[in-house]
Order: C-alpha cells, then structure tokens, then sequence
C-alpha cells in the first residue's frame, strides 16, 4: 500500500500474474474498500483471496510485459480472504534462474535464495507454484497430447493394459503388491505370485502378491494376435533396482506395436512422431530425415548400439 487511499497488489495463480488497484473514492465512504485496505496492511503473502473489480487498461508506459494480462489492472469493488496463509517455509514466487550476475565462481551471494531439495520436497505444494515447474507439467501435457493427436491421425489404437500383473521373469527386480489372499505354507505350489510372510505374520505362511509390470509389452503378443495390428499407450512401468542416470524405479514410456512392418516403417513413424512432437509442444521445427546409421557400424565404431545416449 502506497498511501491510505492508493494501494496496487499483485494477484498470482497458474495463469500468471496481474496488478490490483486498491483505492479509496474522493466522495466518500466505502465500506468494501475501507475493509480491504485493514485486511491488506498484514495481509501475508501467498493468503487465498477474491477479489471483485473492473478491468480496466494501464498507461501504455507502465506495460511492461508482452502478456495479455500485463496491459490491464483491476479496480477492487470488493475482496474476500478465503484462506490466510502462515509463515511460509520459503517464498515460492522468486525467479527460478539459478545465477545473476555474479563478481566471480566464489560469489555465493549470486545463487537464489531457494532452501535445498529435501525442503522443497517437504514442502512440495509449495515448491510446484513455481514457474520453472508449472511450465514443465504444462509442457509434458502438451507433449502427450501431441503424441496421442499424431498416433490417433495414423490409425493407432490407445489401449490401456493392466497394472497388477503376474511375475515374468526379466531383467529387473519387480515391484509386489501383497493382496488379502494366502496360501497354505504346506503347499508345493511353485507360483511366482507368492512371497514369504515374515515371522509373526499370517498364519497361512506364504501371501499371494501381485508384480507391477516392468514394461508394457508383456502384453503385446495377446494384442498382436487378437488382430491389433496398430496400437500405442503412454505407459508407467516399475522396476526395482538401483537408480541409474537414465533410470529411476517408475518411469513413464511410449509403448508402440506394429504388426506386419518393416523396419523403415518403424522408423518413418517414430520420426514423423518426434516432428510433430517438437512442433505441436515447442514450436519447433525439425529438418528431415533424421541421421541414421546401421546396427553394424554403431558397434563397430562406438561399441554400443545407442551411441547417442
């Protein structure tokens, strides 16, 4: 608040930003505006409020921003405070660039003033009102969504398969998930659907346990065979193992299937898809065909076959 009659708050949500004009009426008394000047001396930051007022435009030199919303202002008639907040943790509104100018690589007054990680995951309600976050969910939902329009215009079928599957033998640990089923300890059933109950335990000894799937395509030959012959799903899939630079315990992958094709049509599909992936989520545009190299001389001269990992 500038003064006892002028104030300008700026109101945030997911949407962005925009400034509030909190002033008080030369002819009189008002009531409403009276209340929302007391309530916005002490008001803490990030507090729940509705505001009610008329939009109005911003002198073309106060505009400094390219958004819709930063060439308006809104003009309180009336706010309501929903919900105030206590002190928070951390202040979720600071820019999320990791440096300013600095004097040097030992100046430490440049990194932002942001608590470590296990804060903000503590606290992640608070951490994901964020810009960088909220435009990095926005950005993979922009991404699946291309992704589904691309397949969906190429005839795939989106089919969802289970998640509480029965253990196959892989490369990976799996994931179990006791159900309220047992089975006798007597019993000489060699099902890998078992696990051991510890001591103390149920008195039947050995309880039946789902496996969370590691991939997708355990299904695939079912789907293939039932005539399917074009189908995707955007797919979770569980691993139990150690953490890895490109692998953590769940993941999200595309799981695509294609029957009676050659290679060249997997690969003109998969690079069809990543064109419009990267022009539907990011406006870019990416030159075709794509580099390719054999089998043969990815081993041969690099000695892996995804060299570019």
């Amino acid at each position: 608040l500038i003064s006892e009659s002028l104030g300008f708050v700026t109101m945030r949500d997911i949407y962005g930003t925009v400034q509030v004009v909190v002033q008080r009426n030369e002819l009189g008394q008002d009531p409403e505006i009276d209340y929302a000047f007391t309530q916005l001396k002490n008001l803490p930051i990030d507090s729940l409020v509705q505001v009610h007022g008329r939009v109005r435009a911003r002198p073309s030199k106060d505009v400094k921003g390219d958004r819709p919303a930063d060439a308006v202002e809104v003009v309180l008639t009336r706010l309501a405070i929903l919900n105030q907040a206590l002190p928070l943790p951390f202040n979720p509104n600071l820019e999320d660039e990791a440096l300013v100018p600095s004097k040097g690589p030992d100046d430490k007054s440049s990194r932002r003033n942001l608590p470590n990680e296990m804060v903000r995951l503590r606290h992640r309600h608070l951490d994901l009102r964020r810009s960088q976050l909220q435009s990095n969910l926005r950005t993979r939902s922009n991404v699946s969504h291309a992704i589904r329009n691309h397949l969906w215009s190429n005839g795939f079928i989106d089919i969802e398969t289970p998640l509480l599957f029965k253990s196959t033998p892989e490369g990976a640990r799996e994931f179990l998930v006791p159900t309220r089923f047992s089975c006798p300890s007597s019993s000489s059933s060699s099902s890998s659907l078992t696990a051991e109950t510890p001591s103390g335990g149920n008195e039947l000894g050995r309880v039946m346990c789902y496996a969370l799937p590691q991939s997708p395509q355990q299904f695939k030959q079912m789907l293939m065979a039932a005539g399917y012959d074009r189908y995707y799903q955007i797919a979770r899939c569980f691993r139990d193992e150690d953490l890895r630079a490109d692998r953590q315990p769940e993941f999200t992958q595309i799981d695509l299937e294609m029957s009676f094709v050659s290679a060249e049509d997997v690969q003109k599909v998969i690079e069809d898809l990543m064109v419009s992936v990267w022009r539907e989520a990011k406006g870019v545009e990416l030159a075709t065909p794509f580099p390719r190299i054999s089998y043969k001389d990815a081993i041969s001269r690099y000695g892996s076959d995804k060299p570019d990992t």
